[in-house]
């Protein structure tokens, strides 16, 4: 019955093992979060915060008299001002930098994110070729599918609902370890797109 669990003998001897891609995640984090702090310092300089600052001050004259700020009302103001669209640019402008970091290092001379290219690993199609920016893509946002269960393991917490809670914890878990079903190292968008990420000799 529980066959399936037991070790299996990896087809490919030249994936990468968890801990090499664990390590190569983390510092990519590490990397795109200092590029992001840079770019969304010199947009927050150059652009949003003088807005922001216009919208405040044309919040506070509006409510000159009042010592007292009802935070719906604030928010009902702050969506029905230009603002509102600003913010959001500006979050989707943070956001495609992280994208490009995924999808574009990988086509570069590394070969690789920095990350990989350091712990010495790429991400390549299951016959060995190299991936393209279609497929870089794709991967990137088949990727991003895990996040929507931590975004509902969170609004699970706020609503005690255990159940969902351990039901998003399992799905994240076997997404990113399918080792435990069949012994490749691979993961469930590496399945899905058919790469693998291997040892970069």
């Amino acid at each position: 019955m529980f066959k399936f669990l037991q070790a299996q003998e990896i087809k490919n001897a030249n994936y990468a093992g968890p801990t090499r891609r664990f390590l190569a995640y983390t510092i990519d984090i590490f990397i795109l979060a200092a590029i992001r702090y840079i770019f969304a310092y010199i947009l927050l300089y150059l652009w949003y915060a003088k807005s922001f600052f216009l919208f405040a001050n044309q919040y506070r004259q509006i409510n000159q008299n009042s010592l007292n700020y009802d935070i719906k009302e604030f928010y009902k103001y702050f969506i029905s001002q230009d603002i509102f669209f600003e913010t959001i640019l500006f979050a989707f402008l943070v956001f495609i930098i992280g994208s490009l970091y995924w999808i574009l290092c990988p086509l570069t001379k590394l070969g690789a994110t920095p990350g990989k290219a350091i712990c010495k690993i790429k991400i390549v199609k299951e016959d060995n070729k190299l991936l393209n920016f279609k497929d870089l893509s794709y991967r990137y946002f088949v990727a991003l599918t895990p996040w929507l269960f931590h975004l509902t393991m969170f609004l699970a917490l706020y609503a005690k609902n255990k159940t969902l809670i351990v039901s998003c914890m399992v799905i994240v878990v076997l997404w990113y370890e399918p080792k435990v079903i069949k012994r490749s190292y691979r993961t469930i968008h590496d399945f899905i797109c058919k790469t693998k990420v291997v040892n970069n000799k």
